[in-house]
């Protein structure tokens, strides 16, 4: 039986390199993979019970929770009877995680270039970034009392005193 032969001292350096660009494409991005692309949005108010749309078409009711793409900035708009209406605009910012997932992305680009695409990748699809605030709380302000409308007078003087016979007459 033939003794096994030994692989040749350069086959790490032919092959660790092709995996790990296959394995970086597979992926899709580092920060992709472990941070995802979507992330959830809590949206909270006091009092709770109010209406809540994202500029997205989302709606619900206090508290809730959104999933939403971590590239896109928001506006969360809440409403309800008695209150005035609050807008808040959510941003996307680079988080912690994603900065993790960049540097990883960018220690794989020295051994294979496929680092810069997962870069690209993630950069595409917003996973570096998180929403602020996150989440949203808001102290909802009664709305300030109603007015009486203009609608009386409108209508005109009220009816006439009836005439009482005396004169008011002044010295």
């Amino acid at each position: 039986m033939p003794a096994p032969s030994k692989p040749s001292p350069g086959w790490a350096r032919r092959v660790l390199p092709a995996v790990m660009a296959v394995l970086a494409v597979a992926a899709g991005g580092c920060a992709s993979v472990v941070h995802g692309t979507w992330e959830q949005l809590r949206v909270e108010s006091d009092p709770p019970g109010a209406s809540v749309r994202l500029s997205t078409g989302a709606t619900g009711i206090t508290p809730v929770n959104f999933g939403v793409p971590r590239k896109d900035d928001l506006t969360v708009t809440l409403a309800k009877d008695g209150y005035e209406t609050a807008v808040i605009e959510v941003k996307t910012r680079m988080n912690g995680a994603g900065a993790a997932g960049l540097t990883g992305d960018l220690l794989l680009a020295p051994l294979d270039g496929a680092g810069l695409v997962s870069v690209a990748i993630d950069a595409g699809t917003g996973t570096f970034c998180a929403h602020r605030p996150n989440p949203v709380k808001v102290v909802l302000r009664p709305a300030p009392p109603r007015r009486p409308t203009d609608s009386a007078a409108a209508l005109g003087p009220g009816p006439s005193q009836p005439d009482s016979g005396h004169d008011l007459q002044t010295k």
